[in-house]
């Protein structure tokens, strides 16, 4: 997995997003605006919300779409993935979840 730092690149191809979006979709522009002017903070503000809420945040764009997930939500997609590829854990995990605390 590689790791995207907020950069200008980013930076410039956002500032066409915003301003497209601005021409379009005026009473929604503003939720993008501090993208637009802080770019860094608007990223750090976008993991934030993930973190802190546990939901994925899909970012659409004109060719490709992305989710955003926290680490500790990629690591328990991750950890959820392993698990279920190991053979005879489904049927394991279904069968514990059956068994009551009591037995």
């Amino acid at each position: 997995m590689e790791l995207a730092v907020p950069s200008l690149e980013f930076e410039a191809a956002f500032a066409k997003f915003y301003d497209d979006f601005a021409r379009n979709d005026v009473e929604n522009a503003e939720y993008y605006d501090q993208g637009k002017s802080n770019f860094p903070m608007y990223v750090q503000r976008l993991i934030d919300e993930t973190a802190e809420s546990h939901q994925p945040i899909i970012i659409t764009g004109k060719r490709n779409s992305a989710v955003l997930v926290s680490e500790e939500g990629w690591s328990a997609i991750q950890e959820m993935l392993y698990l279920l590829s190991v053979p005879g854990m489904r049927e394991s995990i279904r069968e514990g979840m059956n068994t009551s605390l009591a037995e």
